[in-house]
Order: C-alpha cells, then sequence, then structure tokens
C-alpha cells in the first residue's frame, strides 16, 4: 500500500523573497569588547597598533565601521584610507588619510605641523591643494622620501598627542611597497615617542592571509615584535549569529536545519552567508515547514563567490592531473579522510596515492598529523568537490558507495553512515528500495549517538524513497514520520519536527492505529510546551490525548503512563497543580507495577515540576532524585539528563549553592554529550543565578550569554527567562541601570525569548522595572494597580517568589507599608517550607521579610529576619546579600533608635560598605 500524503502538502508553498538592504551587523561582541578595552587605553595615552587578519568577506571593514562610530561617541578624530587593487598608486592610503588634516588643521597642532603639512602637500597632492588623490610631486631621491616619512610620523604622533586619534589602514594586502615602509616608519616612530609621553594613538591595519616571504608578510613579523602591536584573527559568524543574520535579511524564522546548512557550507563567512541566501531563495530552494523556514539544498552543493573559488583553483591547477584527480575524490569522502579508502575509490595502489598526496601536501592544499589527511581549509575541499558537473558528481557519489561498500562488506556497521550518505546523493541512479533501507539504518544508528540532524536528514532520505515506490505501507510511512519527527525534536528544531508529526498523526488516523496515533499524540504535545514558545499558565490542548487515553482502555499501560506524564507537565504549565500531581501520580504507579524504570524516571520528573510549582521544595527535589536514580538503572543518558539539569532549582531555594553548582557543573556535562541544548540553557541558567548570588557579576554575565545562545539555539526558552533576571539582578546591584532594563527588555520583546510574551512574564519584568527606578528614585506614580496586577499574576510558585521580594522592596522606598502584606504572607509560607533563596532575580528572603517586617515597624520580627538572613548569608557564601542584610538592619535600627546613638548600626554600615566597595556594589556603598 503507498503512503498517501496529507493534503496539506499539496499546496504550494508561498514565495519566499530576501530583503535587498545592507545586511545586519551581527556578533563579534568578543571582538568589540577588545576593542573597546584597546579605546579606553587609548584615551589614557597608551598607542596599539592592531594588526587585524581575516579573509574576504569575513568582516574586517565592517566590523571597523561599528568600531568608527564608537570612536566618534568618544569623540576620537578618525582617520581613514584604504588600498586598491586596481590603483598601485603610492602612498594612497595615506593620501586619503590624512587628507582631513590637510583641509582642516587641527587647532591645537596646526602651529608644530606647518612646516610638516607643508612637506607632506608638497610631495603628496597637487598644486592645488588636496582635491585629487593623483600625487603631484613624488620623492625622488632617499632624502626626500626620509623628508617625507618624518613629516608623515611626526604628524600622526603629534595628532594624537593633542587629541584621541583612530587611524585605520584598510587592505593593506594590496599596498604597494612604498606604502609599506611609510607604515613601518610610522608605527616605529609611535613606539618611541611613546616612551617619553602620552601618545593616544590606535592604529589598526587589515590585511587578507599572505603567503610567506612577500613585503607584506615580512612587514608583519617585524612589526609583531614591537610592544605596542597585537595581531586579531577574525573568524567567521558562529550558528547562532548566523541565524540571527538571516533573521536581519528577511526569513524571519529560519529552522535550526537552514541555520546549520548555511554555516555549513559558508562557515560563518558574512558575505558567503549572503550569497548563498540569495542562491536558495532565487532557486526557490527554501521552503516553509511547519512555520520555519528549511532549505532543499545541501551544504556540499552551495556555491561560493568566485573571488574566492578562483584563488584555490589556480593553485589546484598548477597540481598534476593525477594529484588533481586523488584530491577530487579525497573532497567527497570529507574534510578528512585515510589513505586504505582513498586508494580503494582511486582503484589506484596506496603508494601511488600516497605520492600524489604529497604532492598536495606540499602546495599546502592539504595537512596531515601522521593518521590521516584532511583539508587545509573547508573552502579547498568545496572547490574540488564543486569542480565536477552535477551528473558527474552523482555518478562518483554511486561509485563511492559502491566501492565501500564491497571493501567494508565484513563490518559494513560500522561505515553505515558513509555508505549511506554516498547512495542518497548519488540520486536516482540508485535503486529506490536500497536508499530506504539503508536511509532508515543510518538515521537508526545516528539516533543512538546522538547525531540528531544527521538522524533526521536520513530518515527523510528514506521517506523520499518510500514515496517515489509506494513501498511503505501507511503505518510504517508514519512511523518514519515519526522518527524524523523525534530526531528534529531532539535537535530543537521545531518547524521540521512539528511538520514530521502532522503528518504521522494523519497516517495513523487512515491506517486506524491507536497506538502508534498515541505516541506521536504524546510526543507532539511535549513538543509543543516545551518548544514551542507557549506563555506561563497556558495549557496546551490536550484533548486529542485524553481522546486516546480512552480509545486505549486498560491496553498498553506502558504507553498510557507515558501519556499521563506529558499531561501533567501540561497542567503544570498551565499552573494547574494539582491537577498536575494527580497525574503524574497515576503515572508513576503505572511505572512501579510494570516495573518500568523509564516510565517512573519520566513519572517522577514530572511529579517533582508539581511539587515545585507548589513550593514543596523537599518533596521535590527528592522526586527529581528519584527520577535520576531510575533513568541510571535505565542506562538512558538522555533521560538523566531531565532530572539532573532541575536539581539545582530546589537545591538553590534552599541555600545550598556549592551542591547546587556541582550539580549543575554535571548536568552541563552530561547535556554536550547527548546535545540536549535545551537542558544544557537550563544548566547554564543556574550557574548565573548562582554567580550572581556569590558576587560574580562577571561570571553572571558570562553565563548569561552562554545560556542565550543555546536558548537560541533549542528553542527553550525557560534557561533565557531565569538567566535575564539573573543578569539583571547583576547590573543593578552595581548600578548598570540602563543594562539590567536592556535585559529586562530582551524578555518581553517578541521573538527574543518569546514569540509572544505572556501577561505574567510581563508582570514579573514590570516588577523588577519598578524595582530598578525605586533604585534610581524615578517611581513617581502610585504602585498601587501595580500591587494588584501583581497580586493576580502570581501563584505558589518559585516564579513568583523574586517578584514578590520585589514588591516588597519597592513598598519600603516608596513608605507603602499597606502594601507588604500580601507579599510578606507569602514568603512566610515559602520559608516554612525550607526556601531562603529566590531563583534568577537573586533576593535572600529572610532579609526581604526583615524588609517587610521594619516597613511595619515591627522591630523585634525585623531583627529576627534581619539576623537569621546573616547566618545563612554568611554560611553559603551570599556576599552580595549579606552586604545588603547588614545594610537593611542597620537602617532599620536607625529607625528604631529615632535620633538616639546606635553603635551596632554604625558598625553594621562598615561591615556593608566594605563588601559594597570589594563587590563593586555602588548605589548601595
Amino acid at each position: 500500500m503507498g503512503m498517501v500524503e496529507p493534503s496539506e502538502s499539496a499546496r504550494r508553498n508561498p514565495p519566499i523573497s530576501i530583503a535587498r538592504t545592507v545586511p545586519p551587523f551581527v556578533g563579534r561582541r568578543h571582538e568589540l569588547d577588545w576593542f573597546e578595552h584597546t579605546l579606553q587605553g587609548t584615551t589614557a595615552g597608551h598607542p596599539q597598533v592592531v594588526l587585524l587578519e581575516g579573509e574576504a568577506g569575513i568582516g574586517k571593514t565592517r566590523l571597523l565601521r561599528e568600531l568608527q562610530d564608537r570612536a566618534v561617541r568618544r569623540d576620537i578624530q578618525g582617520l581613514y584610507g584604504r588600498c586598491y587593487e586596481d590603483l598601485a598608486l603610492p602612498y594612497l592610503p595615506f593620501i586619503e588619510a590624512l587628507r582631513p588634516l590637510l583641509e582642516r588643521p587641527f587647532r591645537e597642532a596646526q602651529r608644530t605641523l606647518t612646516d610638516d603639512l607643508d612637506i607632506i602637500s608638497r610631495f603628496l597632492y597637487s598644486e592645488g591643494g588636496t582635491r585629487t588623490i593623483v600625487p603631484f610631486q613624488l620623492p625622488q631621491s632617499d632624502q626626500d622620501k626620509l623628508q617625507l616619512f618624518l613629516a608623515v610620523s611626526r604628524t600622526v604622533v603629534t595628532l594624537a598627542q593633542c587629541v584621541p586619534t583612530l587611524c585605520i589602514i584598510d587592505d593593506l594586502h594590496w599596498a604597494d611597497r612604498s606604502s609599506l615602509d611609510l607604515l613601518s616608519h610610522i608605527v616605529f616612530t609611535v613606539a618611541d615617542a611613546a616612551l617619553r609621553e602620552p601618545t593616544s594613538l590606535l592604529l589598526i591595519a587589515t590585511y587578507r592571509p599572505v603567503e610567506s616571504k612577500t613585503p607584506l608578510a615580512r612587514l608583519i613579523a617585524r612589526l609583531q615584535r614591537e610592544r605596542i602591536c597585537q595581531t586579531l584573527n577574525l573568524s567567521g559568524l558562529n550558528e547562532n549569529e548566523i541565524r540571527q543574520f538571516i533573521q536581519g535579511v528577511g526569513l524571519r524564522r529560519p529552522s535550526q536545519q537552514l541555520t546549520a546548512t548555511v554555516t555549513e557550507a559558508t562557515q560563518g563567512n558574512p558575505l558567503f552567508v549572503q550569497e548563498v541566501l540569495h542562491h536558495l531563495v532565487q532557486r526557490n530552494a527554501v521552503q516553509e515547514r511547519g512555520g520555519y523556514l528549511v532549505t532543499t539544498a545541501t551544504a556540499a552543493d552551495l556555491p561560493m563567490p568566485e573571488q574566492v573559488t578562483g584563488a584555490i583553483m589556480s593553485r589546484a591547477r598548477r597540481l598534476s592531473k593525477g594529484c588533481q584527480e586523488v584530491l577530487t575524490l579525497a573532497s567527497f569522502l570529507g574534510d578528512r579522510f585515510s589513505l586504505q579508502p582513498l586508494s580503494a575509490v582511486c582503484e589506484r595502489g596506496e603508494d601511488v596515492v600516497l605520492s600524489l598526496l604529497e604532492e598536495g601536501l606540499h602546495q599546502r592544499l592539504v595537512i596531515s598529523d601522521g593518521e590521516g589527511f584532511e583539508f587545509a581549509h573547508p573552502l579547498i575541499r568545496h572547490v574540488f568537490y564543486n569542480e565536477p558537473s552535477p551528473p558527474r558528481r552523482k555518478h562518483l557519489h554511486h561509485q563511492i558507495a559502491r566501492t565501500l561498500e564491497r571493501v567494508y562488506a565484513e563490518s559494513l556497521e560500522g561505515h553505515l553512515l558513509e555508505i549511506a550518505h554516498h547512495f542518497i546523493k548519488a540520486g536516482p541512479s540508485v535503486a529506490a528500495e536500497k536508499i530506504m533501507r539503508y536511509g532508515r539504518r543510518a538515521g537508526e544508528q545516528a539516533f543512538a549517538v546522538f547525531a540528531w540532524d544527521e538522524a533526521a536528514h536520513y530518515y527523510e532520505a528514506a521517506l523520499t524513497a518510500a514515496e517515489a515506490t509506494g513501498g511503505l505501507t501507511l503505518s510504517e510511512g508514519a512511523e518514519l514520520h515519526y522518527w524524523a519527527g523525534l530526531a528534529h525534536y531532539w535537535n530543537q528544531d521545531v518547524g521540521p519536527c512539528l511538520a514530521h508529526y502532522e503528518k504521522a498523526v494523519e497516517a495513523y488516523r487512515m491506517a486506524n492505529d491507536i497506538r502508534g496515533l498515541a505516541q506521536v499524540l504524546m510526543r507532539r504535545a511535549e513538543t509543543r510546551y516545551t518548544l514551542a514558545s507557549v506563555p506561563l499558565g497556558t495549557l496546551v490542548d490536550v484533548q486529542p490525548l485524553k481522546e486516546v487515553l480512552e480509545a486505549l482502555g486498560e491496553r498498553e499501560p506502558r504507553l498510557r503512563g507515558r501519556i499521563l506524564a506529558i499531561m501533567s507537565e501540561n497542567y503544570r504549565m498551565a499552573r494547574q497543580t494539582d491537577k498536575a500531581k494527580e497525574l503524574a501520580t497515576q503515572a508513576l504507579t503505572i511505572g512501579q507495577h510494570l516495573q518500568d524504570d523509564h516510565l517512573c524516571s519520566h513519572a517522577c520528573s514530572a511529579l517533582a515540576l508539581a511539587h515545585i510549582q507548589g513550593l514543596h521544595v523537599r518533596e521535590a527535589l527528592e522526586s527529581w532524585q528519584r527520577a535520576l536514580i531510575y533513568a541510571r538503572r535505565a542506562n538512558d543518558l538522555i533521560l538523566q539528563g531531565w532530572p539532573l539539569q532541575r536539581i539545582p532549582l530546589p537545591l538553590i531555594l534552599q541555600g545550598r549553592l556549592e551542591e547546587a553548582e556541582a550539580v549543575a557543573r554535571e548536568a552541563c556535562e552530561l547535556t554536550r554529550k547527548t546535545q540536549d541544548w535545551g537542558d544544557y540553557s537550563v544548566a547554564l541558567s543556574h550557574l548565573a543565578t548562582i554567580a550572581v548570588a556569590k558576587g560574580d557579576f562577571t561570571g553572571t554575565e558570562r553565563y548569561t550569554h552562554e545560556t542565550m545562545l543555546m536558548a537560541d539555539r533549542s528553542s527553550y526558552f525557560w534557561g533565557g527567562v531565569r538567566a535575564l533576571f539573573a543578569l539583571a539582578c547583576a547590573h543593578t546591584l552595581r548600578g548598570a541601570w540602563s543594562e539590567a532594563i536592556a535585559a529586562l527588555d530582551l524578555l518581553i520583546q517578541p521573538a527574543n525569548i518569546f514569540q509572544e510574551a505572556g501577561p505574567i512574564i510581563q508582570t514579573f519584568a514590570r516588577a523588577f522595572r519598578l524595582l530598578v527606578r525605586s533604585y534610581t528614585g524615578t517611581i513617581d506614580e502610585p504602585i498601587e494597580p501595580f500591587a494588584e496586577d501583581l497580586r493576580r499574576a502570581v501563584g505558589s510558585d518559585t516564579y513568583s517568589l523574586a517578584p514578590l521580594c520585589a514588591l516588597v522592596e519597592i513598598c519600603d522606598f516608596k513608605h507603602a507599608p499597606t502594601l507588604v502584606e500580601l507579599p510578606s504572607q507569602a514568603l512566610s509560607r515559602a520559608v516554612e517550607r525550607g526556601v531562603v533563596f529566590s531563583s534568577g532575580w537573586m533576593f535572600l528572603i529572610p532579609r526581604v521579610l526583615g524588609v517587610a517586617d521594619a516597613v511595619r515597624q515591627r522591630w523585634d520580627q525585623a531583627e529576627a529576619h534581619f539576623r537569621a538572613a546573616i547566618d545563612v548569608a554568611t554560611d553559603v557564601g551570599a556576599r552580595p546579600e549579606l552586604g545588603r542584610t547588614y545594610l537593611d538592619y542597620a537602617r532599620m535600627l536607625v529607625a528604631r533608635a529615632e535620633g538616639r546613638q546606635c553603635p551596632h548600626a554604625d558598625e553594621l554600615m562598615r561591615q556593608a560598605i566594605t563588601i559594597f566597595d570589594e563587590l563593586g556594589m555602588r548605589p548601595f556603598g
């Protein structure tokens, strides 16, 4: 029976378009931070020379444009000159760079520079002044040349001693010899001048990688020996930055599959990314699936700009014909290859192939570590791979697949993935049944080793072959869609995942396969509440799951238990805690009856989520620890990651920070291994929270950055929520008010964390915004309306703790004792359950309760809370909260003393100021 496609697949995809605008500037955070630090040194009188190296299209000029904008905002004088490939006039970049000085001499330096500017004008500019870049009178003798070099160098140094200066010489790889000599003289003069007096110059020279023994290579080697010189190599954008780039040119919802394909093809080169995207769109190779954009092309088949590939091709054509043939076949085997299979594919002896490879080694197209070989750069492999015509490439893939199948006949399973790859790439010349068989087996093998994107690719290849032959039943085809969807789920690629699940649902319904239908509906619900950005408090539609549970009756108890666990997690997300506990308990009972460790682990994790929702912290911790035991007994690494990355939460709430950090690091290690980037982001967010609790604000920034990368990669947002709250807290504690607000903005702006942030998260973010404004003294409006909004938004859950603490502190600033009753009661209940800290935006709850009592002039109760807070903060090393407790305690004592002397308050204040000074907590010190 042939496969029946859902009617949805028959609809034509709407045309995809791409914006024809300047592409966005993305990434380069590390480089800009580095340059920002360098600019600070420059303005302080410490000159720097930066040699910025990067391949064509990597974004050197675009990065410098951003740097120039920053320099302008700092009132730094800018000089810019560039070299040209087809205009090799002597000193041309300096003619461009110095023209502004000659047209509008800098006032403070004009008298000192009059003679030097006359010399520069005489040698480098036409008689009419500076209107043309054609030199009027080039220096003819060595004496003239020295005179010019001294004049230019003195001008640059004098200017930099009068005003901070940024001088950029762009595209140095096209410079003439005279310009290189002049640059060298300037650098040595600046280095010498810096020994005598402050010189505020940042000189940046950009260039592409150069061959050794060229004049530029020799100049770079000389300059790098200078104390003031540093070299910065500009690499490609990472995957998350490429995703932002794709969105920035108008392709708003790229799938992970599209992003990964573009990343692999371009190695993050922004110019290549832009050209590849235009190529894909022009050839209708971008389509929408499940609301996300995917591509039908593979990375290896995408063209690269000729300006780069041409240079590689010219080097390749200098090789012997035999070497070219061997490297072409090697390019089909991958970036890295070994001698034995290559010799078999080439049908030549190993000695012959080795000799030909050595020719490639000598030309630096191939490198070797002694064990195997690899192309010196992915672009080199790309050029060799794309040299044959497309039909020829398919033929070669088929030839390679058959050869490998023969060579590895005794160990086929160990080479299944590579053989399947070549059969699939060979296309129609291979029997569809063979592609279907190899594709399915390769998908299963890739899935088993957590290679999620490869698994999805092979399952989809098997599906395509099956559709061509009609060789699968409805249930068999639905099962392949299920596994393809599940592979996309673990790859955190929500669009293709849901698209496959929808096809599986339709096929299972048509086949009247209740068990298969139940399984895919369960996974679809799981995807929607984990990866599909559902706001907190929203119940994902569980009616289809209820219907299949009823249809299953008492059959398939294991499957029923898994569905109950998934439904429990849905109700927990909707904040229906009692229903969530009920369903999780039912699932656990079934699992224990069946002695099914996998089901018991899942059910315990679901039960723990329900417990933590109600702030039953000890019960949640116990349930997650049991879940971990069951998962380890089942020997399922993915399953172990679920409780492991959540156990830090109850530990943090209880103030067990060292234990929480150890478990979070273990969770990071495990989830990296399984490539579960969503759970990895959650584990990182705990580290961000712990860092802010300990006063490691730099660590908070680092962990938040890493969390956001993983949250963006995975589409699983809860780690990002916690980390951004922690980051906003860290900024606030240091008085970085605008940065704190920016972190909160990231949380609620559409398409950053949520497609649309729900009312609960928006209200929580508003609480922290008001708190920041309280610290800055800019909150004038009544807070009663907000207090009522917060009352409706909070629940008895971990997310509500920090906003309730924020409300208490806002009431303290606004002297509103009547409004602290509600948060005080909720926080007291949390403390009774063993909770001492919030999560994300970190508050020590006993301290906040002390503030609440102090606002109401309940002095004795406030003092008891402050003393308890001091004990907790001291024991766990929570220095920011310890300092704040000393301060709030001192304020309370002063208020109670009503003007009388209070030595205890003075001592507490001194202790607080010591901590604030140590941690850079300026608003409190």
